[in-house]
């Protein structure tokens, strides 16, 4: 019974945020957010979920990077990437999520050499509550919501996410973001700077 009280709690907590994405009255402040900090305090919270098994979270950044936006936004992005990458992933699996500089601006993406997703599914996955698997929605802990809330984000931040997947070769969730939200870091702020 607890567990089915917070899985409510989330799905009422996911549907928030998502209406407040699709707002248009939203009010949004936007501050340089260290995206390098943020990944590894997500990498850590991904390694304390119950479905984690032992999975290797490989973290590569190069460089520290800063991109203006809302903290908690792309917190929700990056978070739903990792986490859906750890539930849906056998244990032991390996999952790397990374940071890179194209000329375009920024990416991040989430990899993983899981059981991969059929072409099919792909542009139906941001939609609300799509399941691949029906079978495995009620031992995921998810909603059904993540994906689509990580679209509505990207887009108030001006990105996009990309997908890739060959079933039986795993999955790659891209998060590009153009060249203007990327800032340099603030110098007055040093303290931001969270070392793993």
């Amino acid at each position: 019974r607890d567990e089915q009280g917070l899985r409510m709690a989330n799905l009422v907590q996911d549907l928030t945020t998502l209406s407040r994405l699709e707002s248009l009255e939203q009010n949004r402040h936007e501050e340089p957010v260290d995206i390098t900090a943020l990944i590894k305090r997500i990498v850590r919270d991904a390694e304390g979920l119950d479905a984690y098994k032992g999975h290797k979270i490989k973290t590569e950044i190069q460089d520290d990077y800063f991109l203006m936006g809302v903290e908690t936004e792309l917190r929700s992005v990056f978070g739903n990437l990792l986490f859906n990458a750890v539930r849906y992933t056998p244990p032991g699996s390996k999952i790397t999520i990374s940071v890179s500089k194209p000329k375009s601006g920024l990416r991040v993406t989430v990899e993983d050499n899981g059981p991969g997703i059929e072409e099919k599914h792909l542009p139906r996955l941001t939609e609300r509550f799509y399941r691949v698997d029906k079978s495995r929605s009620s031992g995921t802990g998810g909603t059904g919501l993540g994906l689509a809330i990580a679209k509505h984000a990207l887009a108030s931040h001006k990105g996009r996410l990309s997908i890739k997947s060959k079933v039986g070769e795993g999955s790659k969730f891209s998060c590009v973001f153009p060249r203007e939200k990327l800032v340099k870091p603030p110098k007055d702020e040093p303290s931001l700077r969270v070392v793993s």
